[in-house]
């Protein structure tokens, strides 16, 4: 831990938050879209702050990652816009569980992940999260549909001493 910081642990009276993304006509998206699809914002809510996210999912894996580009659906997620969070090189801890859902929702591909966001790091999660091949024949494209979720689990900041 750095010096001058503590972190504070408040049990958390809010329930576990999920968030789910559902994309129509995925198959144009993923000829569409060169690289990223990013969700609209959405808020996590602690005892001290709220936090805004994006779910981004590129559907013919990352270009960034060699494994992942034309192999892999890749999906993470994004801290968005929490300046002082960034400007006061304040840092967030967020676990957090991401889902790809099949149809009709009997199976699920999960993976649980932490991640400490700051200004260096605001996005996290999986380059290599589900292959190609796995998405389109194990029945999580129904009717065109992509139907992924983050549920959050923990969301804590690491406040500055004064």
């Amino acid at each position: 831990m750095a010096i001058g910081q503590e972190i504070s642990s408040v049990k958390r009276g809010l329930p576990p938050a999920h968030y789910t993304l559902e994309i129509k006509k995925y198959s144009q998206l993923s000829k569409a879209v060169a690289d990223r699809y990013e969700s609209a914002i959405f808020k996590t809510k602690n005892e001290s702050q709220d936090c805004n996210w994006r779910i981004v999912i590129c559907p013919m894996g990352d270009d960034k990652d060699d494994k992942a580009k034309g192999n892999y659906l890749s999906f993470y997620i994004r801290l968005q816009g929490s300046d002082d969070i960034f400007q006061s090189k304040r840092k967030l801890f967020a676990e957090y569980k991401m889902r790809v859902l099949d149809h009709p929702r009997i199976r699920i591909d999960e993976q649980r992940s932490g991640c400490w966001f700051s200004s260096e790091i605001r996005e996290s999660g999986y380059p290599c999260f589900m292959s190609l091949d796995d998405l389109h024949k194990g029945g999580y494209l129904y009717g065109d549909t992509l139907i992924v979720e983050v549920e959050f689990l923990i969301v804590s900041v690491v406040k500055d001493q004064k």
